[in-house]
């Protein structure tokens, strides 16, 4: 659509925090209640319960069928919290006192109004607007009536809100299929890393075939199966790195701290740096590409693949080397150390409340279930592929967010204007 849109207050597009009308309802008429905890950061309506009219009717923030609810306390507002009001117990809500309600005018479009009280540029001048004591700032209601906007028509207002709710559709897909594949991946570790794979490259089945299996302190394993410690599945020493790192050595050598290990794979871009003479002193813990560098302190048990862009780095005192022996499968002690039986023997290996860490003895006393190498090798391959296929779907849904982000700027700030079809004269 061509032509200039004047601006004008979102004020002037909704009313804030308005009356809500509770003519023809009794006390004990279930009315819909939505706390802060049962709204997203993606401004979604995430859990729904009902509570009687008198429980909630005063203390609480009223609102009526498709209002929209703005968080207006940190860091709610600026996490994106809020929804909106759609599918009400008869058509009334209430909820935190910390939710703006607001409710489209004439002027404007309800799912529009929606889509620009999420929107970064919105969020961003509300956090400029904000005031009160420090964790305990609140967005007051005359923000929205210094806000200007585009005043585009109704029509194209239903335009755009069509296409956004279009890209949150594909990003809900997204988000549900990814759920899903980490489910199946969980399942997944449990049955190879307990039943293995038999000669075909079928599950064990330990109901049809109870002779197949054994009984060990790690519970039922396949009967081919031996429980060994860590240590004997690693050729090096399992040990720690550098004591003393020293200042950061602009182009010296990289090394890994349990900070670094936030991800799902290690961070290779802005790792601190020491000196090549110190890194000598501490060859030991120098890491290649493949071994696996664990988390003895803080994120206890972390375990993360080291990368072919770090071989050669080091490590610090809270992490530790891993170096599979050339008859174990890398990937497949990886995948072994991510378990809950793995995981568990970590915990009750754990020193300290306050300060967790695990001693490099008792990490070399784990106990892993270890089958013959083409069978670690099979298992390893599948768990790799699954994991693979949800790196790709996660970088999908990384960048469908992307484009709706995108899209959000262009189309409510007026940037990029939709066609809207004429409607044909009345004959």
């Amino acid at each position: 659509m061509s032509g200039r849109a004047a601006l004008v207050a979102l004020g002037e597009l909704s009313l804030i925090n308005p009356p809500t009308n509770l003519q023809g309802l009794g006390p004990e008429d279930l009315v819909s209640f939505i706390p802060m905890s049962d709204v997203t950061d993606h401004g979604e309506w995430a859990v729904r319960r009902n509570r009687p009219l008198s429980e909630v009717r005063a203390g609480y923030t009223a609102f009526q069928e498709g209002d929209v609810l703005f968080a207006k306390i940190t860091p709610c507002m600026e996490n994106g919290k809020g929804c909106h009001a759609v599918g009400l117990t008869r058509q009334v809500g209430f909820g935190s006192t910390e939710f703006h309600v607001l409710r489209a005018s004439e002027k404007a479009e309800a799912r529009f109004l929606y889509h620009w009280s999420q929107s970064s540029e919105l969020r961003l001048r509300a956090e400029a607007f904000m005031s009160g004591s420090a964790g305990q700032q609140r967005v007051a209601p005359g923000f929205f009536n210094s806000l200007l906007v585009l005043g585009l028509p109704l029509p194209e207002q239903r335009r755009i809100a069509e296409i956004l709710d279009a890209a949150d559709e594909a990003v809900r897909r997204s988000e549900a299929l990814l759920a899903k594949l980490e489910q199946v991946k969980a399942g997944l570790l449990h049955d190879l890393l307990t039943r293995g794979l038999d000669e075909a490259g079928r599950l064990r089945d330990p109901e049809a075939h109870p002779e197949d299996f054994q009984d060990s302190i790690l519970g039922r394993i396949p009967r081919e199966w031996d429980l060994r410690s860590l240590q004997s599945c690693c050729g090096p020493l399992i040990t720690y790195g550098i004591v003393q790192a020293g200042p950061h050595v602009e182009n010296g050598v990289p090394y890994i701290r349990t900070g670094d290990m936030s991800g799902d794979s290690l961070q290779v871009e802005g790792l601190l740096r020491t000196s090549r003479s110190i890194a000598r002193s501490y060859a030991r813990s120098e890491v290649k590409a493949g071994e696996i560098v664990c988390a003895i302190r803080a994120t206890l048990g972390k375990v993360l693949e080291v990368p072919p862009e770090l071989d050669g780095a080091n490590l610090t005192q809270g992490t530790a080397r891993i170096a599979p022996h050339p008859e174990v499968c890398g990937h497949y002690l990886l995948w072994c150390l991510r378990t809950k039986p793995l995981q568990s023997q970590f915990e009750m290996a754990q020193k300290g409340t306050t300060f967790a860490e695990i001693t490099l003895t008792d990490l070399r006393l784990l106990l892993v279930p270890l089958p013959p190498l083409p069978e670690q090798r099979r298992i390893a391959a599948i768990l790799d592929a699954h994991d693979a296929r949800i790196r790709a779907e996660r970088a999908q849904l990384d960048k469908l967010r992307q484009i709706k982000k995108g899209l959000m700027h262009d189309l409510l700030t007026g940037k990029v204007r939709v066609q809207v079809p004429q409607e044909a004269p009345a004959p």
